[in-house]
């Protein structure tokens, strides 16, 4: 099924990566890390709804992957939790919004959530809580060929409510987290 598809993509959250821009005849060299995101599957994206959140933090090679998707009235939420390269299933999302921007063509976002996570298990306790907000407001993608949407660089504050514990790491319950999100949400137009 395309809910199942989307999630047995391939994440590579922690590539070196080098190249350049190039800029009204100006080349400028560019360099950091990159999380590539595939999904894989036969599917059309036309009547879905997801909220998708790549969550970057700063420490510990700490990376969270959530996803929240409506296909006819089914809702489904999941993602991963890699730490130190040793991943961990997320059973439950929460996604709040505290505010919302309404594009030129009428379509409202939802924007700067308030985000919960857990594992399987932990029903009482999220493993993370985390606040996430838009660099820019206005990050809308109106798109001919596909679903319009609205995906853009975000900046996020956590705080892990369970401990995390791999490859001899540990990021302790209470442990203030910050770094930087990209988010993306479609099938908002109905």
């Amino acid at each position: 099924d395309i809910i199942g598809a989307l999630l047995n993509g391939d994440a590579l959250p922690d590539m070196a990566t080098e190249g350049e821009v190039v800029r009204a005849g100006e080349r400028l060299p560019v360099s950091g890390m990159t999380w590539h995101d595939h999904q894989r599957g036969d599917f059309r994206v036309t009547g879905l709804k997801w909220d998708w959140f790549s969550l970057r933090f700063d420490k510990e090679q700490l990376y969270i992957m959530l996803f929240n998707f409506d296909q006819n009235g089914a809702s489904v939420s999941s993602g991963t939790v890699t730490l130190q390269g040793r991943t961990m299933q997320v059973a439950r999302v929460e996604a709040r919004a505290r505010d919302r921007v309404r594009t030129r063509t009428g379509i409202v976002y939802p924007i700067e959530w308030d985000v919960a996570a857990w594992t399987e298990g932990q029903p009482d306790t999220p493993l993370l809580r985390a606040h996430v907000t838009p660099v820019l407001r206005d990050q809308y993608v109106s798109s001919l060929v596909m679903p319009d949407y609205w995906e853009g660089l975000c900046t996020v504050q956590g705080v892990v409510c369970r401990t995390l514990a791999a490859s001899g790491v540990e990021v302790p319950a209470g442990a203030n987290l910050q770094g930087t999100a990209y988010v993306e949400l479609t099938g908002y137009e109905r």
